[in-house]
C-alpha cells in the first residue's frame, strides 16, 4: 500500500483534490480516502451521506483496543474497491476524534490498499502536519496567484518541509490559472509541479455524482485533469499501474480542441 497526504497553507480545494484522486484511481488498487481536516469535514454534507460510520466512530472503537484491520468497518463505499473514511462537520469533533487516534498513521497503514488524505491547512499547530510528511506522495494545493505562492515559498521553511527527507517527497498541485506557469513555478519554489485543475463548478458537481453524471462527467475539464494527476501519481508510486479510464491520445486531443 502506500499513503499519498494532501494539505494547503491557504484554504485551497484540498477535498475536492482528494475526492477528485480517489475518483480516479486506478481499478484494480484498493483505496481509502480518509478526511482529517482539523478544521472539520466537509465530505459527508458534499455526497448526501451522514458523517457516521466514520472518523468518530473509529475514534470511539479507540477506546477499546484496535485490532488490525480495525478502519473499514467505519469507511463508507465510495464504488468500485473505493470508501471513504468521513470527518464530522465541526473542527473540534475532528480534533477531539484524531486526539483518541494517537497511532493513526499505523492503523491507515495497516489497509489492503492505498490511502489518500485529507489533512486540510498545514498551519504550524496542525496535528496532520507529521502525518503530512509522512506521506509516499505528499501533495501541496496551492492556488495560481501571486499572493498564494508567495505564501507557499515564505512558509514552507516554518513547517519544516524543506528540511530532511520529505522535500523528496514533495509535489505542487496548482489551481486556477494565474500569471505563472507550472515550470515557472516549480524552477522558482524547487518543488515538482503533478498538475494544474482548472477552476471548474460543473465538474465539481459531476464528481460529486460521479456516474449519475455520467456525460458531464466525460466533457469535464476537471475530470481529464484528474485523471492526468491520478496517473503522475500513481507512476511515483508504481510505473506500471493503470488509472481507470486513462487514454493519454483522447484525452491530449481532448485538451487540444
Amino acid at each position: 500500500m502506500a499513503l499519498i497526504t494532501i494539505g494547503s497553507l491557504r484554504s485551497s480545494a484540498v477535498t475536492t483534490t482528494a475526492l477528485l484522486l480517489a475518483r480516479r484511481w486506478a481499478t484494480e488498487r484498493e483505496l481509502l480516502l480518509a478526511e482529517l481536516d482539523p478544521a472539520g469535514g466537509t465530505l459527508a454534507a458534499m455526497l448526501g451521506r451522514r458523517s457516521d460510520p466514520g472518523l468518530q466512530s473509529l475514534a470511539a472503537a479507540a477506546r477499546r483496543e484496535l485490532g488490525a484491520g480495525a478502519v473499514p468497518a467505519h469507511a463508507q463505499p465510495l464504488g468500485g474497491n473505493r470508501s471513504a473514511l468521513l470527518a464530522p462537520a465541526t473542527g473540534e469533533q475532528v480534533r477531539d476524534a484524531l486526539s483518541m487516534l494517537a497511532d493513526l498513521e499505523e492503523l491507515l497503514r495497516d489497509q489492503r490498499g492505498d490511502v489518500i488524505c485529507d489533512c486540510g491547512r498545514l498551519d504550524v499547530a496542525s496535528p496532520m502536519l507529521s502525518l503530512f510528511s509522512a506521506g509516499e506522495v505528499a501533495i501541496i494545493v496551492v492556488r495560481s496567484d501571486l499572493a498564494d505562492l508567495r505564501l507557499l515559498d515564505a512558509s514552507l521553511g516554518r513547517r519544516g518541509l524543506r528540511s530532511g527527507r520529505v522535500v523528496d517527497r514533495l509535489r505542487l498541485v496548482l489551481v486556477g490559472s494565474g500569471p505563472y506557469g507550472a515550470a515557472e513555478v516549480a524552477e522558482e519554489l524547487g518543488l515538482p509541479v503533478l498538475g494544474n485543475l482548472p477552476i471548474d463548478a460543473a465538474g465539481v458537481a459531476a464528481l460529486v455524482a460521479d456516474e449519475a453524471l455520467g456525460g458531464l462527467r466525460a466533457r469535464s475539464r476537471l475530470r481529464r485533469a484528474g485523471t492526468a494527476l491520478a496517473e503522475s501519481v500513481v507512476e511515483l508510486l508504481a510505473p506500471s499501474v493503470a488509472v481507470e479510464g486513462f487514454d493519454p491520445v483522447a484525452d491530449a486531443e481532448e485538451l487540444l480542441r
